[in-house]
């Protein structure tokens, strides 16, 4: 009886152990997470996503694109997948925004939604905008396809610093 109870005391002493180790780990994933969020300009932090619309909205307006925002039903200011309609030398881009924290990335879904929106909308190309990364199934999806960017937080932070990135992606 008492071999028993000690071989329980010691799985609960390593049970303890992996939980605390675990979380240990955790604390510092997460905390190497949050530095790198603190890459993205404070502007975009403080956004609420709407008014992250309108931020993503001036930059294709200082490249000398026209955008604006898609219209929203006026019941339940549903979208359709699209936040903003870009045209650029002759081409109209539907560009989907999500402003998003570091760790709630961008999933295939939203991809395929927005492709899908590209297509009823006929528009040459799709741009998805987001503060925080894409899944690697989302980029698996999009490689290949030339007519959908991806456009993360670190590519946007660079596109704020540089306009003319945003200028070279729009003319592929």
């Amino acid at each position: 009886m008492s071999s028993l109870i000690l071989a329980a005391v010691l799985a609960l002493i390593f049970l303890s152990l992996f939980v605390l180790f675990s979380f240990k780990r955790r604390q510092r994933k997460l905390r190497e997470a949050l530095l790198k969020f603190k890459k993205i300009p404070d502007v975009m932090k403080g956004l609420d996503p709407f008014t992250f619309e309108l931020w993503v909205r001036q930059l294709f307006l200082d490249v000398g694109a026209s955008a604006a925002l898609s219209r929203r039903e006026a019941k339940t200011g549903f979208d359709h997948g699209i936040d903003l309609i870009v045209n650029y030398k002759g081409q109209r881009i539907c560009v989907q925004c999500k402003k998003y924290y570091f760790s709630n990335l961008v999933g295939e879904t939203v991809l395929r939604d927005l492709y899908g929106a590209k297509f009823h909308g006929r528009f040459y190309k799709a741009i998805i905008v987001t503060t925080s990364k894409f899944t690697r199934r989302a980029q698996q999806w999009a490689s290949g396809k030339t007519d959908i960017i991806l456009i993360n937080g670190a590519l946007l932070q660079r596109i704020k610093d540089d306009h003319r990135i945003l200028i070279d992606i729009l003319d592929r």
